[in-house]
């Protein structure tokens, strides 16, 4: 659930008041930039730059804390302007408030105006049109109407099933499973220089040890799900959209190689800048995806458990990524991956007991055979 992050808004009112602004600059806020906010492990340092907290995320975690501000000691006017037009996006009524409070001490500010005579204004309902979003004020009860024309294109990339909450809704599903590959195909295109090409899965590949056993991906596994709406990501990171299969911007297929994606990095997309910068450095080679198993089966071969995803029931996301390749660290297998590796296990030492007792059964039968063979003899 997303809050307000109350340290971080009085702090915001705070440098606003000391006339630490910047009104003109354009924003972007990169990892560095949180690095250095965060230092040692100052999280309180860190935290009270963001608007917004994220209740179902760790607190002394990035992931925690949304919505930032400013830096470099100034609140950002267009920090401010993105954070309304998400909130309004993802209908988090309590950050847009907040959001247009600061706002309007921006303006008061400027045009040094006493604070008591602005009126506060509260959401009533947010609806959302093709080309605009339109607020709805209760303000000294009576109605008035905002219209937000200007949806950023870092922003509409983010839009539809995959916002914040259905995403973590899916992750949290108790078959939800994560993998990762290396793969020399993850790339730009050669003819677009701002096109992604990658494969986020590969067919017939022998993973790593995932711990207790490896993976094969067959063939037809994504067959009934090429359809399904799926969002491209940075390191999984819903705050770093990229491209989506429902307005577009992302194409999935499937070749004999594996499930090949592409997109186009939006222009003015900062985190996306700083992908296509290390994808050219080549400092960025896999690729993963999110997904929940439908069907899969299991075989012991070479004294090893071997499992074959045969049908994916659910494509969730598909990531560049900067973690490890495909070992135990990078994968995210599911408790009900887990469950069928137990069965398999106990299914083995079964069997395994089985032919013991044939064995010994043999052996037993064979020693008779042969005390009878010397007595008679």
């Amino acid at each position: 659930m997303m809050k307000v992050n109350k340290k971080g808004f009085n702090y915001a009112k705070q440098l606003i008041n000391a006339g630490k602004v910047d009104n003109d600059s354009d924003w972007d806020f990169s990892a560095e930039d949180g690095n250095k906010l965060l230092g040692n492990d100052d999280w309180g340092n860190y935290g009270k730059w963001f608007l917004g907290v994220d209740e179902n995320s760790e607190p002394e975690t990035k992931g925690h804390f949304k919505f930032p501000f400013g830096k470099d000691g100034k609140v950002y006017r267009k920090a401010l302007s993105a954070i309304r037009q998400r909130a309004a996006q993802f209908k988090h009524t309590e950050i847009f408030d907040a959001a247009g409070e600061l706002f309007e001490m921006l303006d008061t500010e400027e045009k040094n105006i006493d604070m008591k005579t602005i009126d506060k204004r509260h959401i009533d309902r947010i609806e959302e049109t093709e080309t605009h979003y339109v607020i709805h004020y209760l303000k000294e009860g009576k109605y008035e109407e905002e219209v937000i024309e200007e949806v950023i294109e870092e922003e509409e990339v983010a839009k539809g099933d995959h916002d914040e909450d259905m995403y973590r809704t899916l992750t949290k599903k108790e078959g939800f499973e994560r993998r990762t590959f290396t793969t020399t195909e993850m790339r730009l295109d050669s003819k677009n220089d701002r096109r992604v090409v990658g494969y986020a899965s590969v067919f017939n590949s022998m993973s790593e040890n995932l711990g207790g056993f490896r993976e094969l991906i067959s063939e037809r596994a994504f067959d009934d799900v090429m359809e399904d709406s799926v969002v491209a990501l940075i390191n999984h990171d819903m705050n770093y959209p990229l491209a989506r299969t429902d307005n577009g911007t992302l194409t999935l297929s499937v070749d004999s190689k594996g499930l090949r994606y592409s997109f186009d990095v939006p222009e003015g997309l900062s985190y996306g800048n700083d992908l296509l910068i290390n994808l050219r450095a080549g400092n960025i080679s896999q690729s993963s995806f999110g997904f929940i198993v439908e069907e899969d089966s299991w075989e012991r071969k070479d004294g090893e458990h071997i499992r074959t995803i045969e049908k994916v029931a659910r494509l969730i996301d598909v990531s560049p990524v900067t973690i490890p390749a495909y070992p135990e660290a990078s994968a995210q297998v599911s408790t009900v991956a887990q469950r069928n590796l137990n069965l398999q296990k106990e299914k083995h030492e079964n069997q395994k007991e089985e032919q013991d007792l044939h064995k010994r059964n043999l052996m037993e039968l064979k020693l008779k055979i042969i005390k009878n063979n010397k007595k008679n003899g």
